[in-house]
């Protein structure tokens, strides 16, 4: 996580998969891959700059071992535009745009913030 609060899980990705395109190495694809390159950023709307969580029915909830695990989820879906972690035991995806949110304690929304590459084969 950088200074400005975005989570950036995918640098690894990125670099690796650059390293192996100038390598000439292939990156084996089935027609049902998908691979999207994106950044996350915490979703703040209160003065006081507190975290928010979304409230809206999730599309999906899983339980991550990690807030990577639950990034990479939202990365493998390409309509997923945001998620919540909660007490870093569970993971909510959302594939639309949450309308509802508010601070809660032991939870934050990272919405996807930039989407570098979407690539499907």
């Amino acid at each position: 996580m950088n200074k400005a609060g975005l989570l950036v899980p995918t640098i690894t990705i990125t670099v690796m998969m650059m390293m192996m395109m100038m390598l000439g190495m292939d990156i084996p694809l089935t027609s049902e891959d998908t691979v999207r390159i994106a950044s996350y950023r915490k979703l703040r709307k209160t003065d006081d700059g507190s975290l928010m969580c979304a409230l809206d029915l999730a599309n999906e909830t899983m339980s991550p071992s990690s807030l990577q695990d639950c990034s990479l989820s939202c990365t493998r879906d390409v309509t997923c535009s945001s998620f919540n972690i909660k007490n870093w035991d569970t993971c909510d995806l959302y594939q639309y745009k949450t309308r509802v949110s508010t601070p809660v304690t032991g939870c934050t929304n990272y919405q996807v913030f930039k989407t570098f590459l979407t690539y499907s084969h």
